[in-house]
């Protein structure tokens, strides 16, 4: 099979397993050069296991992995020191400073001492740089793991939960990061999760991975049209009670803050929500439609493939 010239990561039948455990069944992942590719699963899924695959910390039993168009077990040297990777919680020298530790890294890789001052600044620590990593806090601790990433200049960059533990501060501030060496660095970015509003504001494609299976990859705009072409109508009403009351047993509907959140699958249903509720003496404020979303979509592909 020739590697498609558009994408950087190419897998074709990955399996692994531990003992009798199969955890990755035939896995044919492909993510596009340049983009920032979402890689979502509940826990258990196999999110992880894949991605030790991909950095070679897995031998793989079965299949083929390509990476920039070569393949990892007779290329791995080649395509390693292209890569760039967090994967669960990177090991730092808490007693040092985030220069030394970037001076270490550099060091054992060869690398310019030059890059460590622009990557500081990159990732917002340079003003801290000078303090002992262990008065980090945790998003500090992941912005500086995130620049021993990039130390290397890498054209991939591979990261496990890298928002895991971090508060919306923080998380924000990874986003908007992320979205800068994507653009500017030109650095293709894969990157698992589970929190879905985070994937679905950054991500250019994604691909769903479920008890080992994809079972679903492509662009995000694709996927958020996925859940049966549903969408949340939000009403705010006089009386939502006597809204919700109405809706039981015709629409699924919940309440929230005092506002109605009613699925709708079509504008006509919508028109049809609002005119039954000013029927029945209800006052309706406002109506906003929008798309379900990445959760509906993601629920929908999940209980899809537990069905099939």
């Amino acid at each position: 099979m020739q590697p498609a010239s558009n994408n950087i990561i190419q897998t074709h039948s990955l399996s692994f397993s531990y003992g009798r455990l199969n955890v990755l069944n035939e896995i044919n992942l492909e993510v596009p050069r340049g983009s920032i590719f979402g890689f979502l699963g509940p826990n258990g899924a196999g999110k992880s296991t894949t991605i030790k695959t991909l950095l070679g910390l897995l031998h793989t039993e079965q299949g083929m992995i390509r990476i920039f168009g070569k393949e990892l077990n007779t290329h791995k040297l080649f395509i390693l020191e292209r890569i760039g990777a967090m994967v669960e919680s990177p090991s730092l020298y808490d007693h040092l400073n985030a220069f030394r530790n970037l001076e270490i890294t550099a060091r054992m890789r060869n690398l310019p001492f030059k890059r460590i001052r622009p990557l500081l600044e990159t990732v917002s620590l340079l003003q801290d740089a000078g303090r002992p990593v262990k008065q980090y806090s945790t998003g500090m601790k992941q912005r500086l793991c995130l620049a021993i990433a990039l130390l290397a200049e890498p054209e991939l960059l591979i990261l496990d939960e890298p928002i895991n533990g971090l508060d919306p501060n923080g998380i924000m501030e990874m986003r908007q990061m992320l979205g800068r060496i994507n653009e500017e660095q030109k650095c293709t970015i894969l990157l698992s999760s589970h929190i879905l509003s985070e994937i679905e504001k950054i991500c250019s494609d994604v691909a769903i991975i479920s008890s080992g299976t994809l079972v679903y990859q492509g662009s995000m705009l694709t996927l958020l049209g996925l859940a049966t072409g549903r969408e949340v109508l939000t009403i705010h009403v006089d009386d939502t009670d006597k809204a919700k009351n109405l809706m039981d047993g015709r629409f699924d509907s919940t309440i929230k803050d005092q506002i109605l959140t009613v699925t709708v699958k079509d504008k006509p249903e919508a028109a049809y929500i609002i005119r039954m509720l000013i029927e029945n003496g209800i006052e309706v404020y406002s109506a906003e439609r929008e798309s379900a979303g990445l959760e509906a979509s993601f629920l929908h592909l999940l209980n899809s493939s537990h069905q099939s």
